[in-house]
């Protein structure tokens, strides 16, 4: 009696299977239909009904996938996911200012979640990286930086965003400010503006110790406006001359012969450099005559003349160059 009714059970089965299946197959081509036109509730109620008619299906692990990303999409029902996807799913309105502003007004009232955090992050990266709108780029991305609910990962990227947008405006005390309000969210960058400010310092201070040595110059040639065909002297000195050839040539040869895509503009620019301050020194000495203290002035001021020149020759060649000395 017990084996009959076995065999009846494994024959309704085998009987009602195929019928599961049909019905499954038809729901689950009703569900990616309706996620297509974007009636995101509809999609739900087919992915549902598939779990419960064959939990073990086919199509469960997928129907199991999609429901759990919609419910987790689902604040507002539906309607802030449907505004989204409308602007997301075609790459023209996703790279459209209007598009992007009215999507980012209605992002400030959706409710908070998923769907209000990715609608932020289209316009901030729509305005930021596609359209290079920086201006427009700072508030969506301040909104998702300082939104408690976002992951660390998305805050870290806002974070970047907000700091190409100042540097891109030129705002680099902005951009120092907002990396300084969150420590320890971005190293990278932290140590990307270091390394700029740095860069900046440098920079000014290079400038500043060669005009110096520029306005120590011009007074020296003024001192010594009665002496050209000395001045002349100095400045074909062909010992410096010598020295700043044999610079430029030597360090684009080993250059060239460690890898021939390299420039050979900073050695050329070192060259040219280190001559005019070796020079301007030495007018500078030949104004002051003996005098001790001035002298060794002149001769410091020349040592960071020559440091100064080498790091503008290597900032404006390439300032990839500065990495290898940890500047």
């Amino acid at each position: 009696m017990i084996l009959h009714r076995s065999l009846l059970v494994l024959c309704l089965t085998t009987l009602v299977s195929p019928v599961q299946a049909d019905e499954t197959s038809e729901l689950m081509m009703q569900a990616t239909q309706a996620e297509q036109s974007l009636d995101f509730a509809a999609a739900e109620a087919a992915y549902t009904k598939i779990l419960e008619l064959r939990p073990s299906g086919s199509f469960a692990h997928r129907a199991r996938i999609r429901l759990e990303h919609l419910r987790a999409h689902a604040e507002g029902g539906y309607a802030p996911l449907k505004h989204l996807e409308e602007v997301r799913r075609v790459p023209r309105l996703a790279s459209d200012p209007e598009a992007l502003a009215a999507l980012f007004e209605e992002a400030q009232r959706f409710p908070p979640g998923k769907v209000r955090t990715e609608a932020l992050l289209l316009v901030a990266e729509g305005f930021g990286q596609r359209l290079r709108r920086s201006e427009q780029a700072l508030a969506p991305a301040s909104m998702l930086l300082r939104d408690p609910q976002v992951d660390r990962p998305l805050r870290a990227h806002a974070l970047k965003l907000m700091v190409e947008a100042h540097l891109a405006l030129g705002q680099k005390a902005q951009a120092a400010a907002v990396v300084a309000e969150f420590p320890g969210l971005a190293p990278v960058l932290e140590r990307r503006l270091a390394v700029d400010r740095r860069r900046h310092l440098l920079f000014n201070a290079s400038i500043g110790c060669l005009a110096v040595l520029g306005a120590i110059l011009v007074v020296s040639l003024g001192k010594l406006r009665g002496r050209l065909w000395f001045l002349r002297r100095i400045f074909l000195s062909a010992t410096s001359l010598s020295t700043v050839a044999l610079l430029g040539s030597v360090g684009s040869w080993l250059t060239y012969w460690y890898d021939e895509s390299l420039s050979l503009r900073p050695f050329w620019l070192l060259g040219a450099g280190v001559w005019m301050v070796d020079r301007s020194v030495a007018v500078g000495r030949e104004a002051v005559g003996r005098t001790k203290g001035a002298r060794m002035v002149l001769g410091g001021l020349g040592v960071l003349g020559v440091l100064a020149v080498a790091f503008l020759a290597l900032f404006l060649s390439d300032p990839l160059y500065l990495e290898s000395f940890g500047l």
